[in-house]
């Protein structure tokens, strides 16, 4: 029994091989920025719409 656990583990902790590249994330136009994130007032501006 010990011996099959073993075995199982060895194959589970093993590096995987050949494993394909994740894909490129998405990117979106998004027309520049709205808010300098710097500027409290105006971050809180646009969030809270004061």
């Amino acid at each position: 029994m010990s011996e099959l656990v073993e075995s199982a583990l060895r194959l589970l902790l093993q590096p995987a091989r050949g494993r394909a590249a994740l894909p490129a994330l998405p990117t979106f136009a998004s027309g520049g920025h709205l808010v300098d994130v710097a500027d409290r007032e105006q971050l809180y501006h646009a969030m809270e719409g004061r």
